[in-house]
């Protein structure tokens, strides 16, 4: 079993940029407009990875700049193939192979939430047993460290909300409502910061953004996704509420990469 470096994460992304559907939009469009720009969209970020392809062959790039751009176009796939259509295990694999690329570059918090997203488990139980909680949360914004304190299952850090912020409290009462399975609770968390974030974004949320990604507010989306991985039911939300958390509240991925595909490296 190969150990998880650049040659791995190479390979997995070259393999599923070969068998990218031609049929992408399996369902209507998640995001406005996103059709329109879908084909052209593509078009861009095929011939971007063919360019980071030669690129490299030609040793103008380094390894490390290799895994930094074919990270990118993960992403960049991630939000475009969830606001096009695309089945839901579709885009959530490319979110797998972005949280890959973003741990290889030791974005830490920023992997954790798109291996949530693309519903890697097993990935993050391995995590938890290979980082302390220390290197995990130090230095985290609010919301980064409550997504790593229930991703990892590690003992919270002293986080506060400032004043009479109801969003930081929203994200400071999921650290308990979410493991104790107090799911009314839980509900009216994901409703209060979706609220304020589509308003804070207006009717803009709803809009495709061409090669700007992603698409949805990916901190908010993840603990939908660990509330959901631990019982929370995906209902009793308003039509425009879900559609703000969905890619959170979905599940779909039936074969994952880890440990099928690599190991982690030992445990730092």
């Amino acid at each position: 079993m190969a150990i998880l470096n650049t040659e791995v994460f190479v390979d997995l992304v070259k393999r599923e940029f070969k068998i990218l559907p031609k049929n992408y939009q399996a369902h209507k469009e998640r995001r406005l407009q996103a059709y329109n720009y879908a084909d052209k969209t593509l078009k861009y970020i095929q011939q971007d990875f063919q360019s980071v392809n030669t690129l490299f062959d030609e040793n103008k790039i380094s390894e490390k700049d290799l895994v930094l751009s074919f990270t990118e176009l993960a992403l960049e796939l991630t939000s475009f193939l969830y606001a096009v259509g695309a089945d839901h295990g579709i885009w959530k694999k490319w979110s797998a192979l972005s949280g890959i690329g973003l741990f290889l570059q030791e974005k830490i918090y920023e992997s954790i939430e798109y291996l949530i997203l693309g519903e890697e488990w097993n990935f993050i139980d391995r995590l938890s047993k290979s980082f302390s909680s220390l290197h995990i949360i130090q230095n985290s914004t609010l919301y980064e460290g409550v997504i790593s304190t229930l991703a990892l299952s590690q003992d919270c850090m002293d986080f506060h909300a400032s004043g009479e912020d109801v969003e930081e409290k929203a994200w400071l009462s999921l650290i308990d409502s979410i493991p104790s399975q107090k799911y009314d609770l839980t509900r009216d968390c994901l409703v209060e910061i979706a609220e304020f974030w589509m308003m804070e974004d207006e009717d803009n949320w709803m809009q495709f953004h061409p090669r700007s990604y992603p698409d949805f507010e990916t901190p908010v989306c993840a603990v939908a996704a660990l509330a959901c991985h631990q019982g929370f039911p995906p209902k009793g939300f308003t039509t425009e509420q879900y559609q703000f958390l969905e890619p959170g509240l979905v599940s779909a991925r039936l074969e994952t990469w880890f440990p099928q595909y690599f190991e982690l490296p030992l445990a730092r």
